[in-house]
């Protein structure tokens, strides 16, 4: 299987492997939360159509993602790759 965004929770791991089969090896792109926030703000900028797209709501999210995912990455041992860096060399390190 390859799946994007899922598991965001340990019980969703656990799940998983449990209901399916082990996970053979999961990829976090890690990028530090202030690059992800001016990301996320330009995308407001450029017209994204979120009307959560805000400094606050932002900070919000990622709050959640960093409670309920940081474990997860941690229980599936992910790769990590540098996500603060450009698409091309993100992709080359995805390759």
């Amino acid at each position: 299987y390859l799946l994007d965004g899922f598991p965001r929770s340990l019980d969703q791991a656990k799940m998983f492997e449990k209901d399916l089969m082990p996970c053979s090896f999961a990829i976090n792109f890690k990028c530090d939360d202030e690059v992800l926030i001016e990301r996320c703000l330009k995308r407001a900028e450029d017209g994204s159509g979120r009307v959560d797209d805000n400094k606050e709501t932002i900070m919000k999210r990622l709050k959640t993602f960093h409670d309920e995912t940081d474990p997860t990455i941690e229980y599936l041992k992910c790769i990590e790759i540098d996500a603060s860096q450009s698409v091309e060399q993100v992709w080359e390190e995805v390759e």
